[in-house]
């Protein structure tokens, strides 16, 4: 047996008063005392900007001269093209500052760090949370290339990789940064790196398959 409703349908409920006027940009920047610098486009605009001014403000350490970016260790002959050169000229000039006065191949390669950390990302899902940032995740697939043969346990493989890692920023290959969150996320290191290093024994057409690189 159906159970028909017979009342009288509800009816709409109609705001009549005013209606409230719309908050400018310009009065939440003066209540917060925000000062406004622009507009992000399509693509990244100051925002964007002002993330990459900070990663290599974070990065450059001075060694009496030049000031050098922490964790490059190789010097590498890239090709670029005309154009790219200038972009990544003109892009140093504008993220010079009280952060420093980075080149354009400092520039190039934070930028290059970066989409190699985009790389992987379809990987970062795969590791604990505290393991996903990209120099992390660098990190652990560097180590699966590095090391040719497993561990003995976890808590080899915790010592080891540490102990690696430790090295590697003493040396300036990672930054201190990177070390202290390796080591905040030790109990979770093994199996990261197991992951890693599953992914990297796969055959190059496998893994695209499985978008992993």
């Amino acid at each position: 047996m159906k159970i028909r409703n017979t009342s009288r349908k509800a009816q709409k409920v109609r705001h009549v008063g005013p209606r409230a006027e719309k908050v400018s940009v310009a009065e939440v920047a003066e209540a917060l005392g925000a000062e406004r610098v622009g507009e992000a486009g399509r693509g990244g605009g100051p925002l964007a900007l002002f993330a990459l001014r900070q990663e290599l403000a974070s990065r450059l350490r001075s060694t009496g001269g030049r000031r050098r970016l922490a964790g490059t260790t190789r010097r590498q002959k890239i090709p670029l093209g005309e154009m790219d050169w200038l972009v990544l000229e003109y892009m140093a000039s504008r993220l010079r500052g009280e952060g420093g006065r980075p080149t354009a191949s400092q520039v190039a390669s934070t930028l290059l760090r970066r989409a190699l950390g985009e790389h992987l990302r379809a990987f970062a899902g795969q590791v604990p949370q505290r393991l996903r940032e990209p120099p992390l995740l660098l990190w652990l697939f560097a180590e699966a290339v590095r090391r040719s043969r497993p561990f003995a346990d976890e808590a080899d493989a915790r010592r080891q990789l540490l102990a690696a890692a430790r090295a590697q920023a003493d040396a300036g290959e990672i930054s201190d940064e990177t070390l202290r969150k390796l080591s905040e996320a030790d109990d979770e290191l093994p199996q990261a790196y197991e992951q890693a290093r599953a992914t990297v024994q796969l055959p190059p057409e496998q893994a695209a398959e499985e978008h992993l690189l």
